[in-house]
């Protein structure tokens, strides 16, 4: 059974699973939603290797995803808050993992 709550169509990810990564937190919310990844990028308008990358934190996402992934699960405020707030995280990894990766190369 399924963690994820919806109330007056509304998504709401329980406490405990606010936490985390970010790919972590839009698997989660997309398995609770019953979505493949497929069927997820399909409502974002966007391809299934790109929510693989964003999942496994393999690619940053754009606010342009942020906003696509927001219309496609319905978020309540303080959910999309967390959300940005974990992309924000996300995205500053991944840019620091490439900064390191050229620098060491470089030595």
């Amino acid at each position: 059974m399924s963690d994820l709550l919806i109330i007056g169509g509304v998504v709401i990810v329980p406490p405990v699973e606010r936490t985390g990564e970010l790919g972590k937190f839009i698997a989660k919310t997309r398995i609770d939603l019953g979505f493949t990844q497929a069927q997820l990028a399909e409502k974002m308008g966007v391809s299934n290797t790109m929510i693989s990358m964003i999942e496994k934190r393999q690619k940053p996402i754009s606010a342009e995803l942020i906003d696509a992934f927001f219309n496609a699960v319905n978020l309540d405020a303080g959910e999309r808050t967390n959300f940005i707030q974990l992309a924000v995280t996300n995205n500053v990894a991944i840019y620091a993992e490439k900064t390191i990766k050229k620098l060491v190369c470089r030595g």
